[in-house]
Formats: structure tokens, C-alpha cells, sequence
């Protein structure tokens, strides 16, 4: 079992999702050392991402959850990926100087579960 907070998820389960992670990146023409950007929190679609570039022989582009829009742009065009995985909370603050030519996907935050009453 992989755990993040409240959550957990199988070994098996994770890499069925690195599998379909991987199909779609290469759907995407992501492969052979084509980077991908990836502008994601720690969670599990963070492992996804990283390990089904692994297996498309593409290096992944951390990119800073900090960094405004001209900053993520820069970044992307410098390396040379044109698919960015993002979370969708972070999308606002880059969408906007993104290259138009960049392939998006965009992931779901997962929200904590409140703690529980006292």
C-alpha cells in the first residue's frame, strides 16, 4: 500500500494507473525522449506522471507550483515539452501565458477529509 494522509491506494492499483497514464501520454506523442511538464502537488498523480514518462523513455520537467504564468512559460519553451500535467487548482495562476500550442491535462486536487469532532 502507498499512503498520502487519508488516502491509499495498492501497488497493483498504481501501476494499472501509470499503465493508462502512459497510453495516454504516448497518445499524446509523448515518447523517445520527449519531455513533459509537470506542474503538480505530492500526490499520487505526481508517481503517476513520473514513472509513465520513465517507461515512455521521456524525462519529466518539474515545474514550481510558485512560479507565475511568464515563469512556466519560459520553462516549458526552454525544454522543449509540449504537454503540460497540471493540478486544476494552479491552472488560473499560468493559464494565461501558456504556449498555445501546449497540450493541457488537467488533474483534480484531492481534498483532505476535514479532521474529525471532537
Amino acid at each position: 500500500m502507498i499512503i498520502s494522509g487519508d488516502r491509499q491506494i495498492s501497488y497493483s492499483d498504481i501501476h494499472a494507473r501509470i499503465a493508462r497514464a502512459a497510453t495516454g501520454l504516448r497518445a499524446l506523442g509523448v515518447q523517445g525522449g520527449k519531455p513533459v511538464g509537470m506542474m503538480l502537488r505530492n500526490d499520487f498523480a505526481l508517481f503517476e506522471v513520473v514513472a509513465a514518462s520513465a517507461a515512455l523513455g521521456s524525462p519529466v520537467v518539474p515545474i514550481n507550483w510558485h512560479l507565475k504564468a511568464d515563469e512556466v512559460a519560459y520553462i516549458l519553451t526552454d525544454s522543449g515539452a509540449d504537454t503540460l500535467v497540471c493540478h486544476a487548482d494552479l491552472l488560473p495562476q499560468i493559464r494565461e501565458g501558456l504556449p498555445p500550442a501546449i497540450k493541457l491535462l488537467v488533474v483534480p486536487r484531492h481534498r483532505r477529509s476535514p479532521p474529525p469532532m471532537a
